[in-house]
């Protein structure tokens, strides 16, 4: 009788988790007036200049229409759709790997998800060590305090990090492994606000009026003198591609912009791109004048659950690790861009609870750099081979309409 009412316990449990999270997801998004007056769950508190960008969508990944979040860059990219992907999450799923089962997480019902995150070369390498925090371990021997204790140290104006695992009955064992990362490229020196912003067209010819910043034709801003153009396509003008520094001095992080082809992958795309950054001639490209450019403002918060990974059915296969099931899987993610510079802070959790109640020469012509339609965006460490921050920008729901 004691096992079947644990049993009716951890369903109840489960039940109700699911119906906090639809009531989550039932709350509007912030609307286009929206000012960013708070932080996403766990990132630290904004940049002054970020709490003066009006906030393009601010809520749970369920009310986005055309973006997709995904775990890995090699998830194929779907036509049409924005596609988000930040390495916190990635992170948390090393550390469960490697301090916890200590082998790849096998996990039934999402194998294909589970050997990509398992294969993935993205980790903490490939972050500045003060941009971020990682941990894992078992609930009973106290790794939630330690994950607070240690993230106040480290982040203390990052909300004390809350874990539904904490929730369950005692008797339950619970292993956590969460992550968090903080980053940012601040601009040397400030571009300009653009007083008529861009109109931006996706791939389906849908044009939207965005803000946007940069700097006019004959504008004397010092800020164009900041900017490296690292790859241009050999068109008469800018149709054929553009990949931009816009602050070449930025440390430890870099920022790049770049209006190219996508690919099925943003790993695919992300290798194209660094293909076109190995041209044995790219001197010239940092000779082509810039006449102006106009980039378009973003600033948005996103809530994401990776439901695939994410079920009582979603059972881990690993030797020793038969009985534990995937309880939570998320990622909140919250990110910039505007004339200062660009900002992208993100809290990953992984939840898993064991239960007896689961199943086991010439002179180049000027260039013009108009984001105007879609572009790739990244935010790295210089001198990384990987990236911790990469999005296609496929259509304008992100974007800070006018």
């Amino acid at each position: 009788m004691k096992f079947e009412y644990r049993i009716a316990g951890i369903v109840v449990l489960f039940a109700l988790l699911v119906a906090i999270r639809a009531w989550r997801n039932s709350k509007p998004p912030a609307t286009q007036g929206q000012q960013s007056a708070t932080t996403a769950p766990g990132p630290d508190s904004p940049s002054p200049s970020a709490a003066q960008v009006r906030m393009s969508f601010s809520g749970d990944s369920t009310s986005l229409q055309n973006t997709v979040i995904v775990p890995t860059l090699d998830t194929p990219m779907p036509p049409g759709k924005n596609v988000v992907w930040c390495s916190s999450f990635q992170i948390a799923w090393n550390k469960l790997k490697n301090d916890v089962i200590k082998a790849p997480v096998q996990i039934k019902g999402a194998e294909a998800v589970a050997q990509r995150l398992n294969n993935a070369p993205q980790g903490e390498s490939n972050l500045p060590p003060e941009a971020y925090f990682a941990a894992a371990g078992f609930v009973k021997d106290g790794v939630c305090d330690q994950i607070r204790k240690a993230m106040a140290g480290r982040f203390p104006n990052a909300p004390a990090p809350r874990f539904e695992s904490e929730n369950l009955p005692p008797e339950l064992t619970a292993i956590v492994a969460y992550a968090y990362l903080a980053a940012n490229v601040k601009f040397r020196v400030p571009f300009e606000d653009s007083a008529s912003g861009l109109t931006f067209k996706d791939s389906a010819g849908t044009q939207t009026p965005a803000e946007a910043f940069g700097f006019e034709s004959g504008s004397e801003s010092r800020s164009r003198y900041q900017i490296m153009v690292l790859w241009a396509g050999d068109g008469k003008d800018d149709t054929a591609g553009f990949v931009v520094d816009p602050c070449d001095s930025t440390q430890p992080n870099q920022l790049v912009l770049a209006c190219i082809t996508p690919k099925a992958t943003l790993a695919e795309t992300w290798a194209d791109l660094q293909s076109k950054l190995k041209d044995p001639d790219v001197r010239r490209f940092a000779r082509r004048p810039v006449v102006c450019m106009a980039v378009p403002t973003a600033a948005w918060r996103v809530n994401h659950y990776f439901s695939e990974l994410i079920g009582m059915d979603k059972r881990l296969l690993n030797t020793g690790f038969e009985d534990y099931f995937i309880l939570n899987a998320q990622q909140d993610t919250e990110f910039r861009l505007d004339r200062t510079g660009a900002e992208v802070k993100s809290e990953a959790k992984i939840e898993c609870v064991k239960s007896e109640a689961v199943e086991k020469d010439e002179e180049p012509p000027p260039l013009k750099l108009i984001f105007d339609r879609p572009f790739l965006v990244y935010m790295k460490k210089r001198g990384a081979d990987q990236p911790f921050f990469v999005m296609w920008v496929e259509n304008a729901e992100l974007l800070t309409k006018r």
